[in-house]
């Protein structure tokens, strides 16, 4: 098996989100009338999202085949929803059964069910631009950040948030950033970005 290094602080950052998530829902009263709840609340759920863009490396993605890209994220992040979904929505219908209230809940998922198939979306939209301009990273880029922008102007499904996907976006330029160092004489002169 191929060594990973693993980036720390990307973990310690994770860490300190899941323990705000906890004190999150620890806190009484509503968004509005705890402020506590309420700064936890305003920056959370997009801090994850960044996180999970910055850990999408495009040239990993793109060495992918379209089954191999769908069975590993479809296994490791739909599987464990599926699961999670069936167990919220038994519940739910428990005490009034009604299969309309199955689809309903499809769409617009217990609570805290939204983030899982959303992020997938957003991960298979990346990795469909990425097919589709493998030669052109400056298309990618471009219909990758449009995408974003446009999501924010619809009111989608909570089961595919994509309003969100201007942080995955954020976080995929962020991981996928270079910088090249200039040096004259061997002193530090200046830097160049690069994407990849």
């Amino acid at each position: 098996m191929k060594n990973v290094q693993c980036n720390n602080s990307i973990d310690v950052v994770k860490g300190g989100l899941i323990s705000l998530v906890v004190i999150g829902h620890f806190l009484l009263g509503t968004l509005e009338g705890n402020f506590v709840r309420y700064y936890i609340y305003s920056f959370h759920m997009p801090m994850f999202i960044f996180i999970s863009g910055f850990l999408i490396k495009r040239e990993k993605i793109r060495s992918r085949s379209y089954k191999a890209f769908i069975t590993h994220y479809a296994k490791r992040m739909l599987d464990w929803w599926a699961v999670a979904w069936c167990f919220y929505t038994g519940l739910s219908l428990i005490k009034d059964f009604d299969l309309n209230k199955i689809g309903h809940f499809l769409l617009e998922p217990y609570y805290h069910l939204w983030y899982v198939p959303t992020l997938f979306c957003m991960i298979c939209i990346a990795y469909m631009l990425q097919k589709m301009f493998v030669k052109n990273s400056r298309l990618f880029w471009l219909s990758l950040i449009t995408i974003s922008v446009l999501c924010k102007f619809v009111n989608w499904p909570s089961v595919s948030n994509l309003g969100h996907m201007i942080y995955f976006t954020l976080g995929v330029i962020c991981g996928n950033i270079s910088f090249n160092i200039v040096k004259m004489g061997g002193v530090n002169v200046g830097f160049f970005i690069q994407y990849s």
